[in-house]
């Protein structure tokens, strides 16, 4: 039966790992190596996911259009999460998102109450 190994040195247990993970990189890039195809496969152009003929036709997708409308019409109010959200300061966007929680649980547990009253 094989014995555990214990590393009381936390420096000698990182060298440890580290040769353990070069070893399994190593050993699975030659299985890569040895079942990969030798030939490639000769297909049509996509874009997008589709095909050169469905992509041809000149229709927006629906998240192309809720985008347009948000920076279109509602530039203020996207202008105003922009700033809100993307400070550089992590402590900004937790304050921001806490305030979103808070707001949606102060919702739910009106909606829990309202169905208690109601039955």
């Amino acid at each position: 039966m094989a014995e555990l190994m214990y590393f009381n040195n936390p420096i000698e247990t990182a060298v440890v790992a580290s040769i353990n993970l070069a070893v399994a990189m190593a050993v699975l890039g030659l299985i890569y190596y040895f079942i990969r195809p030798r030939s490639r496969r000769i297909t049509e152009v996509y874009l997008a996911g589709e095909g050169e003929e469905i992509v041809s036709s000149i229709s927006p997708s629906p998240l192309n259009l809720y985008w347009f409308f948000i920076k279109r019409f509602a530039k203020r109010i996207y202008d105003y999460l922009v700033g809100a959200m993307h400070t550089g300061n992590l402590m900004d966007w937790v304050s921001y998102m806490v305030s979103w929680y808070g707001l949606l649980i102060l919702i739910s547990v009106l909606a829990v109450i309202a169905y208690i009253v109601v039955r």
